[in-house]
């Protein structure tokens, strides 16, 4: 039977293997009418597909289903639906499922925000070194949520992140060492990093750095909200 051109014949053959129930031929072709990729885009087929191979528990497939149902990708969009399957792609340790649980857990959605989840999933992550993630786990230990208050823990979190260039991390630990939150308080340090801070556009370390003399301290407050 002539199928026609080379994609013809493999969007041919991916439908076939599909309805065989291959579940690595339904990612393939869910992800085809996700993109729109040699078949025309339909986020409905995608969503079929996709979710016949989540079922499957293949984690590519259901971090892109989670993807599809977080994001206005089709009409269906369901946030619930969003972490059940970024949560099974997640246990399986792909990292951007991960990532976008995280996300979720710490929006200001009153349907998806879990602290207590959001502190497992950074305390898993921090130790692969991601900024983000450490920044967050130390806001997390900072205010308390998903864990108790922990100013030692916040301290050597945000470090970690600051030391890798993470903007509102140098803030924080500038006023951590400013004040003596969880860490022997050391002026010098402190003025290091609101400068290093301030270098990256963060107005408070700006407005502190252009208003203190060198040997005058200000009340200082740390940045409270997540950061990408």
């Amino acid at each position: 039977m002539d199928v026609g051109t080379d994609y013809e014949r493999s969007v041919h053959w991916f439908k076939k293997s599909s309805h065989q129930g291959n579940k690595v031929a339904q990612s393939f072709l869910g992800t085809m009418y996700l993109k729109g990729e040699h078949v025309p885009q339909n986020y409905a087929k995608a969503c079929k597909w996709l979710t016949k191979s989540a079922e499957q528990d293949y984690a590519y497939a259901q971090f892109l289903t989670g993807l599809l149902y977080q994001f206005n990708g089709w009409e269906n969009h369901n946030y619930a639906l969003a972490v059940e399957w970024y949560e099974k792609a997640a246990k399986q340790g792909y990292i951007d499922a991960q990532k976008n649980l995280i996300d979720l857990y710490l929006s200001d959605n009153d349907k998806t925000r879990d602290y207590k989840s959001a502190f497992y999933w950074c305390s898993t992550l921090a130790l692969q070194g991601d900024a983000i993630i450490q920044y967050n786990l130390g806001l997390l230990y900072m205010k308390g949520f998903g864990i108790g208050k922990d100013y030692k823990q916040a301290a050597f979190w945000f470090e970690n992140a600051a030391i890798q260039g993470h903007a509102h991390a140098q803030y924080n630990l500038a006023v951590f060492y400013q004040e003596g939150f969880g860490i022997k308080k050391n002026k010098k340090m402190a003025s290091e990093w609101y400068k290093k801070a301030a270098k990256q556009g963060v107005t408070q370390a700006q407005i502190i750095l252009g208003e203190l003399p060198d040997d005058h301290i200000l009340e200082t407050v740390p940045e409270q909200d997540n950061h990408d």
